[in-house]
């Protein structure tokens, strides 16, 4: 599989020549197998430390360029201008890291069916969803007038982790996080969205048709549940396999109490998703004492498995334990973001 991205004309970042330890493939510390037979190995070690958000900006022949955050004082929703972006050839050990220019941080967003490419942006002064255009493969790009979506009529103006995706007719898929669904206390649940722009208008208009499209998991028996940070895989026959982030609101808030686990569901049409299984949870991990799992990417290898990289929230060995747990220049002290990764078995 290729996913087609612009290259980037990166800057190195002195004094870190190397931001992953080496790992052999798929070493068996858990696995959790879910439907279709895959069965999900976490991968030893972590690809990038002092890191998180990661966006699988360019897969091509084997190598791949991951987006992140590095040295974020607070996990944000996406890697942005001031991030950057490490290359590596076997999608396991990760090299310098380099700094985005210009926009390339937001990529080539989605190839349209009359070969235009289109790329989206958070508008977070007017709570708009923008746009930009390129009719030549990503070498210029274009804003395209007005905006795509208003994000004050059901979500306050505001957005989390979002993905956008074409279906095999044209119409454009826009899923994505909001913290504008309450459980039954009135608490704050982070659930997602599903807004669709029909065929032929090319993903430029769109309307919101799902005000909670994973509904079987998030008002079910665990009421108090949050799902957030959508990413997906389009597979080959046209079915979108969705992963989120979900935590149950019945533990505390790490780092009082460790909570996270990955999931998917899986979709024949982009609308109607159907709970597929559990990828992996914070409890998993024996390397690692993982507090928190966030902001899951998925992608498919060309030789037919599937990788997940998550970021997982762990105890900064570094920092004494009266330091930790308290407030230091507005953040939580005593604890640190890697990149870790999971994969499915051939």
């Amino acid at each position: 599989m290729v996913l087609i991205q612009k290259l980037f004309v990166p800057v190195p970042v002195e004094s870190e020549p190397v931001v992953s330890e080496p790992v052999e493939i798929n070493s068996p510390v858990v696995s959790n197998e879910i439907d279709e037979g895959l069965n999900w190995v976490i991968d030893a070690g972590f690809r990038l430390e002092n890191s998180s958000n990661s966006r699988i900006m360019r897969y091509e022949d084997g190598v791949v360029h991951l987006g992140h955050e590095y040295r974020a004082q607070e996990l944000k929703d996406e890697p942005g201008r001031g991030s950057y972006v490490a290359i590596s050839e076997d999608g396991l050990n990760f090299g310098e890291r380099t700094k985005f220019q210009g926009d390339d941080y937001l990529g080539d967003g989605i190839l349209l069916l009359d070969g235009t490419y289109r790329r989206y942006r958070e508008d977070m002064v007017n709570g708009w969803v923008v746009s930009q255009s390129s009719t030549d493969g990503g070498v210029t790009w274009a804003d395209d007038p007005g905006y795509r979506y208003d994000l004050n009529e059901n979500d306050a103006g505001w957005m989390g982790v979002r993905a956008f995706w074409v279906n095999d007719d044209g119409g454009v898929g826009f899923i994505y996080n909001t913290n504008q669904i309450f459980g039954p206390n009135g608490e704050e649940i982070h659930s997602v969205r599903l807004a669709y722009s029909e065929p032929g208008d090319d993903g430029m208009n769109f309307e919101l048709i799902d005000d909670n499209p994973i509904e079987d998991y998030v008002t079910s028996d665990v009421l108090q549940e949050m799902a957030a940070d959508p990413h997906f895989v389009k597979l080959e026959d046209g079915r979108i396999r969705l992963i989120v982030m979900r935590q149950d609101h019945r533990r505390e808030t790490p780092p009082l109490e460790a909570n996270g686990s990955i999931v998917t569901y899986i979709s024949e049409d982009g609308f109607d998703f159907q709970y597929e299984g559990e990828v992996v949870s914070w409890d998993d991990f024996e390397e690692w004492d993982v507090i928190s799992l966030n902001d899951p990417k998925i992608m498919e290898l060309d030789d037919g498995r599937f990788r997940v990289y998550v970021a997982a929230w762990i105890p900064d060995e570094d920092i004494p334990d009266d330091v930790r747990d308290t407030m230091v220049d507005g953040r939580i002290a005593g604890y640190r973001w890697i990149i870790v990764s999971i994969t499915t078995e051939l």
